[in-house]
């Protein structure tokens, strides 16, 4: 957190996300669970940009974590989650945020439907779970037999964590795979066959995005960019 505020002094960030296991190990009680202070507001309120949350496996520790992660939206300035999926748009790049521990029939059929409605130059699908990994956890076969088909010839990105490391891996079609999970502990990788940057090392992705080309940029917690790849339209 503090690294990604120097770095926000810097070069000013429009906006963040999250990609799940936002509270370990069992997410969040209530909205007025005390973590909530000392593990977000005071972390990142202080960048005074709003993050665009996703659930991770672990938010589902606590039944009501869930639930409570979508209510704090409506008592913080930093936090939102407007449901366990959304869509937004930012400048060129249309996002979609979505629940990975849930990937429900009903859910890629909403996926599906605002892809087919989205005009947007642009395409990032993001969730918690990897669909492709060469990191601890590996791949995930339900993603890759329901996920991927839906979006490889959709989207241009898919962001994810799960795996505690850095990750590009060898794109499906113009579909990229990051994986950007470094932000806690961390767990050894080393490249396999997929891989286009593996690293294990503390920091944080930067996406840039203009009409003809988006940016990926992995930082450690020094600022050091330890990784940078530009796809092109």
């Amino acid at each position: 957190a503090s690294a990604m505020l120097e770095y926000h002094r810097r070069r000013p960030f429009d906006f963040a996300i999250t990609l799940g296991d936002n509270f370990y190990n069992n997410g969040m009680r209530s909205v007025d669970d005390p973590r909530w202070k000392t593990w977000w507001d005071q972390l990142y309120d202080p960048l005074g940009i709003q993050f665009y949350a996703t659930l991770g496996n672990h938010d589902y520790g606590f039944p009501q974590s869930p639930e409570a992660e979508v209510l704090y939206s409506k008592k913080s300035p930093s936090w939102r989650m407007p449901a366990t999926r959304y869509t937004y748009t930012a400048g060129w790049v249309q996002f979609f945020a979505t629940d990975s521990q849930k990937m429900t029939p009903d859910q890629l059929e909403w996926l599906q439907k605002e892809l087919a409605s989205s005009t947007a130059r642009w395409k990032v699908v993001y969730g918690h779970h990897t669909i492709y990994s060469h990191g601890y956890h590996g791949n995930t076969p339900e993603l890759i037999r329901e996920l991927l088909p839906l979006i490889k010839d959709r989207v241009d990105i898919y962001l994810s964590g799960h795996d505690h490391d850095m990750q590009h891996l060898r794109p499906e079609g113009n579909l990229h795979f990051f994986v950007s999970g470094s932000g806690g502990k961390l767990r050894r990788i080393r490249p396999g066959p997929r891989s286009l940057f593996a690293m294990s090392a503390r920091g944080f992705a930067v996406l840039e995005a203009n009409a003809e080309s988006v940016k990926m940029t992995f930082v450690s917690t020094t600022l050091q960019p330890l990784y940078e790849y530009t796809l092109k339209k």
